[in-house]
């Protein structure tokens, strides 16, 4: 309480003066009323013609529509405001700014065994050059049911960790598993290790506010808040959803699970916490390392990786690098050369000048990110990995800035092949009408479609928003399934046994339209079956719903048409 009082106290002053400077601005301007009236009225109209034709999710669109045509003063202001992403510009401009510095080149995946998967094929390399990400070939993964299991292997890494540490969550909270993070975090860093901490100030406002980010300076801990919340603007909206820690850039952690006791099930506010969660190492980590360091240099207040470099393909181009005091050039066959510049300061432990310049680029992007040596040498990049190998995994970040949600994209994708099953965990249930169609049409056609939620919400307005959607999948054949021991914070799908998402991505319109998150696909992967494995033990603490009287509860429909229009605020 006194954390949420101290936030208010700081934020109240400046909405207020908002306020107060809308008031007079309001009085200056009152004998001019009636034209502004009709100004506005103008104004509303185009700016409904405006939306109709803008590519939007549909009811995206009629929620402004509805604004704005019944209160169009303020429906107006509203939607300028909040509504269109323009008001992004800044994190937009801070995030492009980077990626000029960085000059990334398309990342084509080259050859990969897909073994005639045409539609497969097609879908990861639209991925990878939506993202720039490539598929790499999985070295080692742990799966996680829950994040429990997921702590000692974390602070394990975390005392083995020789060189960097870098955090990055939607939520921080004091507690058991903060305070033995943080613990370890100060040791490393007198040991000379390089640690950094991201957090989001809104997801954090209630938990960790700007004392706790003091406190972690003052023990000499880099800490940075994400989009600080401080006053009313326009990029309030959008909100930094990742969770990730990397460390070494040989290892990384990924999931729903978030630096806060009750996601290690010590706190039972919701009755038992559902998450799941992974462990990845070696060459794939660079994505991680990357999605991070671009973050920290576009919000950080200190830009000291200069020329961050893209993750190298998989396999289709042979690399070459000649290395010199300052900068690199990356040679590409089939591509033009590019500059990427050594960081002005490498992570501790990095050795760069004394290369000889025929070093593989595998070498030159360890540099960089601070990997050692060793840990590439004798890897050829063109070498396409073995079927026998653990499949492979592409790891990316899904930004609200550009026009199309990728990780929805993913989904319906996904859907339209499956043929057999396609299973979902997802705390919240708000989908866009393509997602839902696609729901619908995988089911119509035969393929399992289900859909795993908590028995018990974390949010009650939020979980009545989402079995708003629940008749129309029941009806078109989509099971779903609640977790009746508590809330099932987990985030992941499945399909076909071929390919599985985790990540934070939940199927809802803040995550898939919204937010900045982060998401992993695995193909042909041993982790599959582990992640299909603890979905069906799931359900079985799970009780099935079943479509209600639509005659017997006619009411509803007028319910869940109300809240459906408003899904999207959530």
């Amino acid at each position: 309480m006194r954390k949420i009082l101290n936030r208010i106290l700081i934020v109240i002053p400046a909405v207020a003066l908002q306020a107060l400077w809308l008031l007079l601005l309001t009085k200056w301007l009152a004998p001019y009323s009636a034209l502004i009236a009709s100004l506005l009225s103008i104004v509303a109209v185009f700016l409904v013609l405006f939306i109709v034709i803008k590519r939007d999710e549909s009811t995206y669109k009629l929620l402004w529509l509805l604004v704005i045509l019944t209160i169009p003063l303020v429906g107006t202001l509203l939607y300028l405001c909040f509504g269109n992403k323009r008001t992004a510009k800044p994190l937009r401009r801070r995030l492009e700014s980077v990626s000029k510095s960085n000059d990334p080149q398309p990342l084509p995946i080259g050859e990969t065994p897909f073994d005639g998967e045409r539609r497969m094929e097609q879908t990861l390399r639209w991925l990878e050059e939506k993202t720039r990400y490539p598929l790499y070939k999985v070295e080692d993964v742990r799966y996680y049911p829950l994040g429990d299991d997921m702590l000692p292997d974390m602070l394990a890494d975390l005392r083995g960790a020789k060189r960097s540490i870098f955090v990055e969550y939607f939520i921080v909270e004091p507690g058991h598993m903060w305070n033995s993070i943080v613990e370890l975090l100060e040791a490393k860093l007198r040991q000379g290790v390089d640690v950094r901490v991201m957090y989001d100030d809104l997801g954090c406002f209630s938990t960790f506010d700007f004392g706790n980010a003091r406190e972690l300076q003052e023990r000499g801990i880099p800490c940075v808040p994400f989009n600080p919340l401080l006053a009313l603007k326009g990029t309030a909206n959008y909100r930094d959803h990742r969770k990730m820690l990397i460390v070494d850039n040989e290892i990384a952690y990924s999931g729903g699970v978030n630096l806060a006791d009750c996601y290690i099930n010590l706190e039972r506010r919701y009755g038992h916490w559902k998450d799941i969660g992974f462990r990845l190492t070696g060459e794939p980590v660079r994505a991680f390392t990357h999605m991070f360091l671009t973050f920290w240099n576009a919000f950080g207040r200190v830009q000291d990786y200069e020329g961050l470099p893209m993750p190298e393909v998989l396999a289709g181009e042979a690399v070459d690098a000649a290395i010199r005091p300052g900068t690199a050039t990356v040679a590409r066959s089939m591509t033009e050369g590019c500059e990427v510049a050594v960081p002005a300061a490498p992570l501790a432990g990095t050795e760069v000048v004394g290369w000889p310049a025929s070093a593989a680029a595998g070498r030159l992007a360890s540099a960089i990110a601070g990997r050692p040596a060793s840990a590439a040498a004798g890897r050829t990049p063109a070498a396409v990995p073995s079927r026998e190998a653990d499949g492979y995994v592409l790891s990316y970040y899904d930004s609200p800035l550009n026009h199309e949600a990728t990780s929805n994209r993913l989904y319906v994708d996904l859907l339209s092949q499956a043929t057999e099953y396609a299973w979902f965990f997802t705390p919240y249930l708000m989908l866009a009408d393509d997602l839902m169609d696609a729901m619908l049409a995988a089911a119509s056609r035969g393929v399992d479609v289900r859909i795993i939620m908590p028995g018990i919400p974390d949010k009650k307005l939020v979980f009545r928003m989402s079995r708003s959607f629940y008749q129309v999948l029941l009806n078109g054949g989509v099971k779903i399934y609640e977790y009746t021991p508590g809330f099932v914070h987990a985030k992941g799908s499945m399909f076909d046994d071929r390919v599985a998402t985790i990540g934070t991505v939940n199927l809802d319109y803040r995550s898939l339209f919204l937010h900045f998150e982060n998401n992993s696909l695995f193909y042909r992967s041993s982790v599959i079956s582990e992640i299909k494995a603890d979905f069906l033990a799931t359900q079985e603490k799970c009780v099935e719903i079943k479509p209600y009287d639509a005659r017997q509860y006619s009411y509803r429909w007028a319910i869940d048409g109300l809240l459906r229009i408003f899904a999207p605020l959530c």
